[in-house]
């Protein structure tokens, strides 16, 4: 025999609070990734100036979250 099961507790939700931190890092990682997939496709490889031009985004990345 099956029972009904109800979900007590409809009272709990809260709104999810997003800070700016996690905004800037959400869009540096869509950016970051959307670059790298584009070097990629043009050749099938990422070659040393492309290359540097992301660890060059990584650097200035990490030492704006270190400020912050």
């Amino acid at each position: 025999m099956i029972k009904d099961v109800f979900i007590l507790g409809s009272g709990a939700v809260h709104p999810i609070s997003v800070n700016v931190a996690s905004v800037v890092d959400l869009v540096v990682l869509i950016f970051t990734s959307l670059l790298a997939l584009m070097y990629s496709r043009t050749s099938n490889r990422i070659n040393r100036i492309e290359g540097c031009s992301l660890v060059l985004i990584y650097l200035v990345y990490i030492g704006y979250a270190i400020c912050r």
